[in-house]
């Protein structure tokens, strides 16, 4: 039997769906229903007065049985804005946090777990800014940090930009692009149009993609997630 890690991206708009209705339910519903090993969440509030001062993270790892790890990116309203990564893996840790350069501050945040079989893999998560130069800046850092690693890794996100841009063709220098040169749209989740969400491995060869695709869930947020099943060579 091979080696795998199934990895899921997911902008979840702090929880609010394509109805105006915030509930983190729905979100948890599709994890359990894809049941992957890793799940990674871009725009989610912990405490956040818009969201009613609920842990996000917190929340939808209870809901879902993985653990919950936040990577803070901006303080907002008393509480913090970011990312989250959930794990199967109880024994997960977080490795990294990155600052990131933007109009609105981003990061990188990155957590340690393992397959089935045991092999360890680094996750990362991160969400880029809609400038295209702080976008390409950014690529140049998270190439930076992955180049000291001694495991393979996947970085997922909502990375604002189109394969055709200068900020994706950085990656896939040092990455190996999942999608290819031609990702599925994922955005507006009612009718997507955008491929802004994306799916990168390192080194280059030591994962192969058994399949991507993008999940038919239009209401729960206003992206759509995707779905990587990776074999680990």
């Amino acid at each position: 039997m091979k080696d795998t890690i199934t990895v899921i991206s997911y902008n979840i708009h702090h929880g609010e769906g394509m109805d105006g209705k915030l509930d983190l339910q729905r979100i948890a519903d599709v994890v359990k229903r894809e049941n992957p090993d890793v799940v990674a969440f871009q725009e989610v509030d912990v405490n956040v007065k818009r969201s009613g001062k609920i842990d996000e993270a917190m929340i939808l790892g209870e809901l879902t049985g993985y653990k919950p790890f936040f990577g803070k990116s901006i303080p907002l309203t008393g509480g913090a804005y970011g990312n989250a990564i959930i794990a199967k893996d109880p024994e997960a840790v977080l490795v990294k946090h990155i600052p990131l350069p933007g109009k609105e501050p981003r990061c990188m945040f990155a957590i340690q777990a393992k397959s089935a079989k045991g092999t360890p893999f680094v996750f990362a998560c991160t969400h880029l800014d809609l400038d295209a130069e702080n976008r390409l800046k950014s690529t140049a850092i998270i190439a930076e940090w992955v180049k000291g690693l001694t495991v393979p890794a996947v970085l997922v996100g909502d990375m604002n930009c189109q394969p055709n841009s200068a900020p994706y063709k950085a990656f896939a220098e040092t990455w190996d692009a999942a999608w290819g040169d031609k990702p599925l749209a994922t955005f507006p989740a009612g009718k997507p149009r955008s491929s802004i969400d994306h799916c990168f491995t390192y080194p280059k060869q030591a994962l192969q993609v058994a399949e991507i695709k993008v999940v038919e869930e239009l209401v729960a947020s206003d992206h759509r997630p995707i779905k990587v099943t990776l074999i680990l060579k």
